[in-house]
């Protein structure tokens, strides 16, 4: 018998071991996170979620005819690193702000941990995240959070000038998503995070262009990861700017590799078709008075969402799989085939598989 093979035995079993400690380890942690949200217990005429956080009831209002209205994963995973890590990122009587604050809870959370909060998002929902804070931070936060406009890369020098503002914190929520502002997203961050400033971000994966943006915000950025929750598919980040001799030789590094890709691009040819096909996701949207307008397939398509149903409403997975079958076609070929969409919801994903060509598609709703 050859005498490494015990060892090769023995170093497997340890890694299955580790593995499932890992697994193990990452559903208590994303259990314990998840455990700090609650229901009402009764009907009641105001819809609302309900968060426990610094022993504090937190009520927090959200509003589904917008993405940044609604409350996601990674804040609750960002409000309990930051309550239970309060020794070594003590938030009391620090300069604060969060980027895409949306409904609110980090801002909240943070506040009730005694900082000085700036919260920013875009105009659409200031109203729903400004009623929030007030509402769950009036009476009980030694400093009323700011709440305040802040569209990425536009005016942010003279809306927070370097001399009188600067921040021991940067805190972010899923403000790292497949949207066509990651450019100014990275502006913004590079711009606020001054030395000293430690940016505390949680990102939930899905597509590529995450993964991109975390690479190329590690050619500025210092990167720590603090949080691993595969369940959840979310990583919490701790980053700190690097010095500017770090970053002139990794910008660089970064523009010879440009030069390289474009080179390669220039040989490739995408068909005409596949360019007018090709959208961002989630796509160029507006709303109406109770409507959402979407851009697939060259077509406009207003979908009206019924808010006393959670099926009546768009999720995300709508949003990437009808982005998939658009940028996809050529390879899907649905053109003439026969389709069956189950849990149609709002109908998005059966309206786009229609427009690229199919001569049939049966949308079934379980509601």
């Amino acid at each position: 018998m050859d005498a490494r093979q015990p060892k090769a035995m023995e170093d497997f079993t340890t890694k299955q071991g580790d593995a499932k400690e890992n697994v193990t380890e990452d559903a208590e942690l994303a259990k314990a996170i998840m455990s700090r949200q609650f229901h009402p217990s009764a009907i009641s005429p105001e819809t609302w979620e309900g968060y426990i956080f610094s022993d504090q009831e937190i009520r927090i209002k959200e509003s589904t005819d917008l993405y940044g209205a609604v409350l996601w994963p990674s804040a609750m995973v960002l409000c309990y690193f930051l309550e239970l890590n309060q020794d070594k990122y003590n938030l009391a009587h620090k300069n604060v702000i969060e980027l895409g604050a949306g409904t609110g809870l980090v801002t909240i959370v943070s506040s009730l941990l005694g900082a000085k909060v700036t919260s920013t998002d875009l105009p659409d929902v200031l109203g729903n995240l400004q009623y929030n804070v007030t509402r769950n931070t009036k009476g009980r936060c030694k400093y009323i959070p700011l709440v305040m406009e802040l569209t990425w890369g536009q005016n942010v020098a003279e809306r927070f000038p370097r001399a009188t503002h600067r921040f021991d914190y940067i805190l972010a929520a899923d403000v790292v998503y497949a949207h066509p502002y990651l450019n100014e997203l990275m502006e913004t961050f590079d711009y606020l995070c001054q030395d000293g400033t430690q940016i505390l971000w949680a990102m939930r994966f899905r597509l590529d262009p995450e993964n991109s943006f975390v690479d190329r915000f590690q050619q500025r950025f210092h990167l720590e990861e603090l949080y691993n929750l595969p369940s959840l598919s979310i990583k919490l980040y701790r980053a700190w700017r690097k010095d500017q001799t770090e970053a002139v030789t990794e910008d660089e590094d970064e523009a010879e590799e440009n030069e390289e890709e474009d080179k390669d691009d220039a040989q490739t040819e995408e068909s005409a078709d596949r360019k007018q096909r090709l959208a961002a996701w989630p796509p160029c949207f507006y709303c109406r008075m109770g409507k959402e307008v979407y851009s697939y397939a060259g077509h406009e398509i207003v979908i009206e969402e019924g808010l006393d149903s959670f099926a009546g409403m768009i999720w995300p997975g709508a949003l990437a799989l009808c982005h998939y079958l658009e940028t996809h076609c050529d390879q899907l070929n649905l053109v003439d085939k026969a389709v069956l969409e189950i849990g149609a919801g709002t109908g998005l994903v059966s309206v786009v598989a229609t427009l690229l060509g199919m001569s049939e598609c049966e949308s079934v709703c379980n509601d």
